[in-house]
């Protein structure tokens, strides 16, 4: 199933790395992002159960995605920013790229410089609790492979933003 799905991946995948998201042509951040970060994070749990033939065409597919996400920023949207740096740290960590791994911390440096001292991240300019709380998780998913020092500040920032949003009653 995963030897599969890369086909189909390869097979939407445009020549410099990216993916649409929603309409033909768009080549996508957050396609691209979210993507990358799913299949790079299956390969690095998988990766011992995974026949030469596939582990190529994982190579193949994700190297041009992740090096397209290392030219790029979505700094509009914070959440597509921590993603790409959740998707850049798990592919720099399967394929032991230096370069993905250095631009997974600029790319999380980028983002944190915009959290707020009230401890969101701003999407499209303002706050947005769902965004807010797919940011604490992959800041999650990014220190699972970076060390989770790298964001346990920021994401306590964000949690203790949205705690009494939630659960008014804590």
């Amino acid at each position: 199933a995963f030897h599969a799905g890369l086909i189909n991946l390869k097979r939407l995948q445009y020549a410099e790395g990216c993916y649409d998201e929603w309409y033909k042509g768009e080549r996508g951040f957050a396609a691209t992002a979210f993507t990358t970060f799913a299949y790079a994070s299956a390969a690095l749990e998988l990766t011992d159960q995974l026949p030469p033939q596939t582990a190529d065409l994982l190579r193949e597919t994700l190297a041009p995605a992740a090096h397209w996400l290392l030219a790029r920023d979505d700094l509009v949207k914070v959440n597509h920013e921590v993603v790409a740096a959740a998707a850049l740290a798990a592919y720099g960590r399967l394929a032991e790229d230096e370069l993905a791994l250095a631009g997974a911390r600029a790319k999380l440096r980028r983002s944190l410089d915009t959290q707020r001292a009230e401890g969101w991240f701003p999407e499209l300019r303002g706050m947005d609790f769902g965004y807010s709380a797919l940011v604490v998780d992959y800041l999650g998913h990014y220190g699972r492979r970076m060390g989770m020092e790298t964001v346990a500040a920021a994401a306590g920032r964000v949690v203790r933003f949205l705690v009494p949003h939630f659960h008014p009653d804590l």
